[in-house]
């Protein structure tokens, strides 16, 4: 498993090597999951590229497969969900870089809205309502795919939020007070629509194969050779049904390879203004967190949960 990654070195900033192995971290994570996510209709879309813009971004704690957190963290399955409303800005942060999304660039700024359209993060607990203090500036970065863009598949959606409040829990689940790091796939407009076209074939084959598989196991209408009346027949049909098994999981394989990359089920990906651009950014449902402990020889990151994003800003004809 990749879930625990290691360096063994502490370089000021992150190497191409570690970076590629925390985005293989964190797309692991964000495609075995599924989370849908509803955008919130407030206002219009930005007319500049460098307007700032306000996104509901909702943390979901919990135990994910092959996280290093320790054991009893999250062991009943239980779940934290924490809405923090932010300002996505066009300002570099005014903070130390982070070697993890800035890399050997400054991050832009990301800023908790309290009080000002924003609500304060809250969560629920045996003992009512918590509110979690969220730091005053958080930093994100869009990375383009290896090759650029104008090829439909995702670029990378890295941010980070600082937790100050120490021992939020509910249950056996407890928010990390310390930095958490985001990472989720992400599109501007014509990508999006391009990765729309690339994946919808391989989404057809799948489904076609899926459906064939099924016809032939209907109880009504199957294959009658599976009843088993005739021994030599009902081997060739199991022949054959197996067949079809592996032609359906061939097709699995490919469309689970395409939906690292290209936008899947795009009814649920939220669309929303974000700066940098004029073009909405569509963000993908399925993203990781993950907080960064130094080891002795090293250092790794533990899978903390999932997160979804909604704009706070309405863009026309969603499409």
């Amino acid at each position: 498993s990749i879930m625990s990654v290691k360096r063994h070195e502490a370089p000021t900033t992150m190497t191409p090597l570690s970076s590629s192995i925390f985005l293989i971290l964190m797309m692991t994570i964000a495609v075995s999951s599924n989370f849908s996510i509803v955008a919130t209709a407030l206002s219009t879309t930005p007319s500049s590229p460098w307007d700032p813009s306000p996104w509901r971004v909702t943390l979901n704690f919990g135990r994910e497969p092959g996280t290093t957190m320790p054991q009893s963290w999250g062991k009943s399955g239980g779940r934290l969900v924490l809405p923090v409303d932010v300002l996505v800005e066009s300002d570099r942060v005014s903070s130390k870089s982070d070697d993890v999304i800035g890399g050997d660039a400054t991050p832009l700024r990301l800023t908790p809205m309290l009080g000002t359209g924003g609500t304060r993060p809250t969560f629920v607990n045996a003992q009512g309502e918590q509110t979690v203090e969220i730091g005053d500036e958080g930093g994100w970065r869009v990375s383009l795919p290896p090759g650029g863009g104008k090829t439909g598949k995702a670029s990378s959606l890295n941010f980070y939020l600082d937790v100050l409040t120490k021992g939020a829990s509910r249950n056996d689940v407890e928010i990390p007070a310390e930095r958490i790091y985001f990472l989720a796939n992400c599109w501007r407009e014509k990508e999006f629509q391009l990765g729309c076209r690339a994946i919808e074939p391989i989404e057809r084959s799948y489904r076609r194969a899926q459906q064939k598989l099924e016809r032939k196991l209907d109880h009504d209408t199957g294959d009658r050779r599976l009843d088993g009346t005739d021994a030599l027949d009902t081997i060739a049909a199991y022949g054959d049904m197996a067949e079809l098994v592996r032609n359906r999981d061939d097709r699995l394989y490919k469309l689970k390879e395409a939906e690292k990359i290209f936008p899947a089920n795009s009814g649920d990906v939220s669309k929303g203004a974000w700066p940098g651009a004029t073009e909405w950014l569509a963000v993908s449902p399925k993203g990781g967190m993950a907080i960064r402990k130094k080891k002795m020889f090293g250092e790794e990151f533990q899978i903390v949960g999932t997160w979804t994003a909604s704009p706070l800003q309405q863009i026309p004809h969603q499409q």
